[in-house]
């Protein structure tokens, strides 16, 4: 599998998205890249009005990938969906 960044298109336009309620608030997350050959996830964490760009470690269970979003959260890459902009 390729590396993936997102490409806007003139007709659509899509990113992979996941919204994560710790309790307090939610926490969205927008997938910007990736790089499979690195394992690693470049994520925008729109957190509390403050908007951070994360480089995460993927990691795999029985061929689902996914990271560490604190110590006790683990966000699988199968739960983002496709939304437009």
């Amino acid at each position: 599998m390729e590396n993936q960044r997102y490409q806007p298109n003139s007709a659509k336009c899509s990113m992979s998205e996941y919204e994560y309620f710790d309790g307090e608030a939610w926490i969205v997350f927008d997938m910007l890249y990736l790089n499979l050959e690195k394992n690693t996830a470049t994520i925008a964490v729109s957190n509390r009005g403050k908007i951070s760009v994360i480089e995460y470690d993927l990691m795999k269970i029985e061929n689902e990938l996914y990271f560490e979003f604190n110590p006790i959260t683990r966000i699988s890459l199968a739960d983002f969906v496709e939304v437009e902009i």
